[in-house]
């Protein structure tokens, strides 16, 4: 979030290409707007880290899926 409020390049992001610089434009222009979502309100988390097992079955009933 931080670096797409400021488009100035830092050495230790050498790896960063031309998406970076494309997102930093829109953030300035008000096009985007980079927002922090916390892991409840992003259901396909589940699916991509470990969580805890009451907060892995709410996000797996909100996808819809079935746990065997």
């Amino acid at each position: 979030m931080d670096l797409s409020k400021e488009a100035r390049h830092h050495q230790c992001m050498k790896h960063i290409d031309i998406h970076h610089h494309f997102v930093c434009e829109h953030v300035e222009d008000g096009t985007f707007k980079v927002v922090h979502c916390p892991t409840e309100l992003m259901v396909v988390d589940g699916l991509t880290k470990p969580l805890a097992h009451d907060v892995f079955s709410k996000m797996v009933d909100a996808l819809g899926l079935i746990l065997y």
